[in-house]
């Protein structure tokens, strides 16, 4: 077996994506989503406030797919849905699609052509045994060699140490990195059990 994208010829490219916190200036233990929104959003000339992002985040019971549970802390239960969060986006960025169930491969021809990559994957915080892919990234940049270059929300600052959030030494690979293509199938696009795989939003 090899895998589509082994064969794909598709260069080095690295995207003008910021860093954003989702704990810094503003702590929202559960704002991975809104955060992640805001770099993917500045990756592509628009900036909302990531104030305005993180208050005006569509909420269930509200919004078909709205996040449930505040993402300043209490009662979350999951994070807002691709879908809802593309129609979010769209009022500053016409151009965001919900790509979910796009390849691998797809998601390399995305971010080559300049187009950031939010997607759901799992947290530093995630326990034992939980499958639930309920935190969102950026993928900001491709090498063949490396794979995605990956920014986690969760940190205090983009200078952070991996191993200094959440304490899950699987995912606490610190605020940018690389990930190979294999680990990024197998946290995107692995099945466990019944839980949700390939979700994601292109920009």
């Amino acid at each position: 077996y090899l895998a589509s994208w082994a064969t794909v010829p598709y260069e080095l490219r690295f995207l003008n994506v910021p860093y954003v916190s989702q704990f810094r200036p503003i702590m929202a233990p559960d704002g991975c989503a809104p955060a992640a929104l805001s770099m993917a959003l500045q990756a592509v000339g628009v900036n909302p406030s990531l104030s305005y992002l993180m208050n005006n985040l569509p909420m269930a019971g509200s919004v078909p797919g709205g996040q449930a549970g505040s993402i300043y802390g209490g009662g979350f239960q999951y994070v807002i849905t691709p879908a809802a969060l593309t129609v979010y986006a769209q009022n500053w960025d016409k151009n965001a699609r919900n790509i979910s169930g796009a390849s691998t491969t797809q998601i390399i021809a995305e971010v080559v052509t300049g187009h950031p990559v939010l997607y759901y994957g799992f947290s530093p915080y995630q326990k034992s045994g939980d499958y639930n892919r309920n935190h969102c990234h950026v993928i900001a940049g491709f090498d063949p060699n490396r794979g995605f270059e990956i920014m986690d929300p969760v940190y205090n600052t983009q200078f952070d140490r991996a191993g200094s959030a959440g304490g899950n030494s699987r995912f606490d690979h610190g605020p940018v990195y690389w990930i190979s293509l294999s680990s990024f199938e197998s946290e995107y696009a692995h099945q466990y059990g019944s839980e949700a795989v390939k979700r994601a939003i292109a920009f």
